[in-house]
């Protein structure tokens, strides 16, 4: 029944509302048991609906970090799906470690620079040019300000900044001159 209600012709659409509610429940039988083994060899894994990332603060052989690809890799595998080797990445302390945007680090995590970055140029765009977007310009409003929300997250007196800089577009100031017989 739920497959019947969640697909379309056949497949389960990228994008539906309910789609990454169901991918999360397509590796509740296996999940539990390599949480386990990792967890037993001080690897921590977590999985946001087709993201996986393990890590550990132990030095891991190149034979160790294949042999963790690959259990992943046969889990995925047992229901026809596979890695996607142009997104897998192994990052050691030596260098940035990001996921989805985000640098995590010991000392906490961060929204990535070029993010903020393209938002920044993006609010000045909407303040600068507020015509080039016509009758759009209501939806990218929403839009930056989606961003921004995201971007408070981490980056707060960032996204005070940027919110401070959109009112400014849509609260402009309001200014009354009297003029005519009755002023003084």
């Amino acid at each position: 029944m739920l497959t019947s209600l969640t697909s379309f012709k056949g497949s389960l659409p990228q994008g539906w509302a309910c789609s990454s509610y169901l991918a999360q429940l397509v590796f509740w039988r296996q999940e539990p048991e390599l949480l386990r083994r990792l967890h037993s060899n001080g690897i921590k894994y977590s999985r946001l609906t087709d993201d996986i990332t393990m890590s550990t603060n132990k030095t891991l052989k190149q034979s160790e970090i294949s042999g963790l690809i690959r259990r992943v890799s046969r889990m995925l595998g047992s229901h026809g799906t596979g890695i996607h080797r142009d997104k897998t990445d192994v990052a050691t302390r030596a260098r940035r470690q990001s996921i989805n945007n985000v640098n995590v680090s010991v000392r906490g995590v961060s929204l990535a620079t070029e993010y903020r970055k393209n938002l920044r140029a993006r609010v000045h765009q909407i303040i600068t040019a507020p015509e080039q977007f016509g009758d759009e310009l209501g939806k990218e409003l929403q839009s930056a300000k989606g961003q921004i929300s995201y971007v408070r997250r981490f980056h707060k007196t960032d996204a005070n900044n940027l919110s401070k800089r959109l009112n400014s577009l849509e609260n402009p100031a309001l200014v009354h001159v009297n003029s005519g017989p009755n002023s003084r």
